[in-house]
């Protein structure tokens, strides 16, 4: 049985941009279970849906998204200034794991930086998929 795509229609991200991943042929790629892509540029993309719809999650302070003001990282009142590391790592793993469709737990989370002033958190996680996948991911926040 074919992996289930968790988050059809979704564009792979360029996760050091933030932008969409377009191809050499000027295409938008949309992503799809445990894809990687291997750019001309020489970069890997993690086009997996789990993935990349974790790292937007990630990405966005609560209220920043226009059709549902309840998703995003309660940034302001959690993480920016926040001395502790470990209440800002479950801040927002707590967020990617309630609100990215497809994960049913995020384990194995070890922060490697962590800026509070910069809203910059970057972590290694492994995602469990609902469909009994996995993957292991790397996710900055910017």
């Amino acid at each position: 049985m074919p992996a289930r795509t968790w988050n059809p229609g979704e564009p792979v991200i360029d996760m050091e941009t933030g932008e969409p991943y377009i191809d050499e042929n000027g295409d938008l790629v949309e992503v799809a279970p445990n894809l990687k892509i291997d750019a001309s540029d020489g970069r890997r993309y993690d086009g997996d849906d789990v993935a990349n719809a974790a790292w937007y999650r990630a990405n966005k302070y609560e209220g920043e998204t226009l059709k549902d003001r309840t998703i995003g990282v309660p940034y302001d009142r959690v993480v920016l200034g926040q001395p502790e590391v470990g209440l800002a790592v479950a801040a927002v793993v707590g967020e990617v794991r309630t609100r990215t469709p497809g994960i049913a737990q995020v384990v194995g989370v070890v922060a490697t930086e962590f800026s509070p002033n910069d809203r910059v958190l970057r972590f290694r996680a492994t995602f469990l998929k609902e469909d009994g996948g996995e993957v292991d991911a790397e996710v900055t926040t910017q």
